[in-house]
């Protein structure tokens, strides 16, 4: 092991190569975060969509609370003849 890390430290080459490795690791730890961030995005626009249709039911239903027995008949009459 100490071996290793004297060559790494001692020789021009060691030091290349501890260079390149170094550099493939920061991009290594480039990729991931970006693949990190991608999920991220996809989970919180996921959720966005959730919470809109969430909305869209919960003024559907309060419009047809607002409804009497016979308008709600008649909206589900023209609904369903619509097709």
């Amino acid at each position: 092991m100490f071996g290793l890390l004297s060559w790494l430290v001692g020789s021009s080459t060691g030091r290349a190569v501890a260079l390149i490795g170094m550099a493939v690791a920061a991009l290594g730890l480039g990729i991931a975060w970006a693949f990190y961030r991608g999920k991220e995005t996809a989970r919180l626009e996921a959720v966005t969509r959730s919470l809109e249709t969430i909305r869209k039911r919960v003024a559907t239903d309060e419009d047809l609370a607002r409804l009497t027995p016979d308008q709600r008949r008649q909206r589900l009459r023209d609904a369903w003849s619509d097709g």
